[in-house]
């Protein structure tokens, strides 16, 4: 199935919790808008750990998918027959499973 969304990766930036893709478009904007004007400093600190959550969660979505698309189109290691063909699947997972921990990891910070 073909995406239409745009191409990774994408960063997210300190200054307004922007997420910007590799040629520096703007992807999305996080805000709280309930905490604007507050003066609950708890309140204020927890959208903003909330915000960057989101943010961080949004930018690693190409990886996710890509990570995910990779890992079920890859052939399964008990299901190869040959020593060779089972050792490269091996290989082929681990190299997959590892993008995908690295795109959890960015997604959770």
């Amino acid at each position: 199935m073909k995406t239409t969304h745009t191409p990774g990766p994408w960063n997210v930036t300190r200054y307004g919790l922007q997420v910007y893709d590799k040629g520096a478009n703007l992807i999305a904007k996080v805000e709280t808008l309930a905490c604007i004007g507050g003066t609950d400093d708890a309140a204020a600190q927890r959208a903003s750990d909330q915000e960057q959550a989101n943010a961080r969660l949004i930018a690693a979505a190409p990886d996710l998918l890509a990570a995910l698309e990779e890992l079920l189109a890859c052939p399964q290691p008990g299901r190869v027959q040959s020593p060779l063909e089972r050792t490269k699947a091996n290989k082929l997972h681990q190299d997959v499973c590892h993008r995908a921990r690295a795109a959890i990891a960015k997604a959770k910070g």
